[in-house]
């Protein structure tokens, strides 16, 4: 871990052995978690910070997220506001990663042993997580068509965890007036 004593970021921060600048370059992320603002500011400021070191960081902008990858999962964060989203575990030590737009997957290139010791690579296309909007609306499409009272604590859960939605989550719920029994 590299610490510098002086920059014009003011203070100590972790840096880490890598740095990456998001493809707007808004912002400049930390392999030990920090993020400074970008080129769209004249002095770098320290905007926040993600409590996770990183091997590798891949960006979907369209959909305001970053995934970062450590050795044996994969985080997705919302770009917003570096809220973390959703995370899912990895079938090795992941090396490097990329956001394909054209199928929006993530492309994973992890390590492997074998029994032998001998090191193998692989690259694999990962479904990034699903999004809570839309693990929220896959709960309320499986509700049954007509709702009863023995529905009704599910009902209530799922309405509990729609309160949990930020208004621009709760905007892309669809098929919310289901729960308005």
């Amino acid at each position: 871990t590299n610490i510098y004593d002086y920059s014009p970021i003011h203070g100590e921060y972790n840096i880490g052995e890598n740095i990456s600048i998001s493809p707007d370059g808004k912002y400049v992320f930390t392999s030990e978690g920090n993020i400074f603002s970008g080129s769209n500011t004249s002095n770098m400021k320290f905007v926040g910070e993600f409590n996770q070191t990183y091997n590798d960081i891949a960006f979907d902008l369209n959909n305001d997220f970053f995934y970062i990858c450590d050795s044996q999962s994969i985080s997705q964060y919302n770009y917003n506001d570096f809220s973390i989203v959703a995370s899912i575990s990895s079938k090795g030590d992941i090396k490097n990663m990329f956001f394909c737009q054209d199928n929006s997957k993530l492309i994973t290139v992890y390590s492997s042993k074998t029994i032998n010791s001998i090191t193998n690579y692989y690259v694999e296309a990962v479904d990034p997580p699903k999004k809570s909007e839309d693990i929220l609306m896959e709960k309320i499409d499986n509700l049954p068509v007509t709702i009863t009272l023995a529905d009704k604590m599910e009902v209530y859960d799922i309405r509990k965890e729609y309160d949990t939605l930020s208004d621009n989550q709760k905007s892309l719920i669809t098929n919310y007036n289901k729960l308005l029994v």
